[in-house]
């Protein structure tokens, strides 16, 4: 096979490729759009629900009626 053949026939499929792209369907964006105040709106719940776990901690904590039973490790567990 002639050099130049294969070079042509190179230039051929590229052109292909490129008219293919070009003319192809144009599909729609498959993105979605973030909404910043619905996140924020999210973000506050959480926070909110995070304050409310911490809110029962401090009272169980403050209450001092904290029990605290220390249990001797089993010598096989790390086996």
């Amino acid at each position: 096979m002639n050099r130049y053949t294969l070079l042509f026939s190179l230039i051929v499929l590229q052109f292909a490729v490129i008219l293919a792209m070009w003319l192809g369907p144009v599909r729609p964006a498959q993105a979605q759009i973030p909404d910043p105040a619905a996140q924020r709106e999210k973000i506050i719940d959480e926070l909110s629900d995070s304050n409310a776990r911490l809110d029962k901690i401090i009272d169980l904590l403050s209450g001092g009626k904290l029990q605290v039973q220390i249990v001797k490790p089993d010598d096989n567990q790390g086996q």
